[in-house]
């Protein structure tokens, strides 16, 4: 009899983890550490490892847990999408992820503690964000404009956990911390736009749903163009490490000629396609830096 992935506890790995999700924000704590380690020696990057596997299990909790709430605010949810924590219940229930939520988030902070008090509590900052967010009762989605605040929050917390995993909490470190939360706030509001049928049943009051699509996404693309503008004059300015101006700049032709491109194409027609270019930038804007940094260090 063949193995079955989707009648095994194992197969939660493949169908009920949102893998390419956590690997996506895995970027924020792990760009924070690179942008500050202080060498490659084997302590630091021992140190880098068991950070990023760390942050990657509360990462992992993260998205459980908002697979959680949103099913309780709309039970077909699990149906609808390829991963979902409760797609298989008869495998792993409610109760069960809920526990497996308790020890990753105990583990993962705990863990990052260790390593360092304050990326720790940054950490821990994080992911009561995320239970904010999540919780049905408790959830921002139905406030007009707090999603995209907990996304700006979420993301300089991530950021500066692995920043302060080497060097204290600077300017140039809050500075950055703006240009990655702008970058995961336009990734929500895009996101908000591929969920608009979804979100609008169970009664949520996102940007999407009260403004429209169509405004959203404008705003959105302009947004991603406006954050890379501005790390492009934080480098010239000399109030971030002035080699990043390089990536800034590749970060402003890109969308330089996105926003040209879509002028003879609705980005609506494929919100899910453009939701891959947009991780597809940033996955290279991610490996460029990483790439020059370990270049530097060498």
């Amino acid at each position: 009899m063949a193995f079955n992935l989707n009648h095994n506890k194992l197969g939660f790995l493949i169908w009920g983890i949102r893998i390419d999700n956590v690997i996506f924000f895995l970027g924020f704590p792990l760009l924070g550490a690179f942008l500050v380690i202080p060498d490659l020696s084997w302590a630091s990057l021992q140190k880098l490892t068991l950070f990023g596997i760390l942050s990657a299990m509360l990462l992992t909790q993260t998205f459980i847990v908002n697979d959680l709430g949103d099913s309780v605010l709309n039970p077909e949810e699990p149906k609808y999408r390829p991963r979902h924590a409760l797609k298989h219940p008869e495998i792993l229930n409610f109760k069960q992820l809920v526990g497996l939520c308790v020890i990753l988030s105990i583990l993962s902070v705990a863990g990052i503690f260790l390593l360092s008090g304050g990326a720790g509590i940054f950490s821990l900052s994080a992911w009561a964000i995320s239970i904010i967010y999540s919780h049905p009762r408790l959830t921002l989605k139905k406030r007009l404009f707090l999603p995209e605040l907990a996304h700006l929050l979420f993301a300089g917390a991530l950021f500066l956990s692995g920043w302060k995993l080497f060097q204290p909490v600077s300017l140039e470190s809050l500075l950055l911390t703006l240009f990655f939360g702008l970058v995961l706030t336009a990734g929500d509001l895009v996101n908000q736009i591929e969920d608009f049928e979804r979100e609008i049943i169970v009664g949520l009051r996102t940007s999407a749903i009260i403004f429209g699509k169509r405004p959203v996404s404008r705003f959105a693309l302009w947004l991603f163009y406006f954050s890379s503008l501005y790390l492009f004059g934080l480098a010239l300015a000399g109030s971030i490490q002035n080699w990043i101006k390089w990536p800034g700049l590749i970060l402003i032709i890109i969308w330089t000629g996105t926003i040209f491109s879509l002028r003879k194409k609705d980005p609506l027609k494929n919100i899910s396609k453009f939701r891959r270019w947009i991780r597809l930038i940033y996955a290279l804007f991610s490996f460029f830096l990483v790439l020059t940094l370990i270049l530097r260090k060498i």
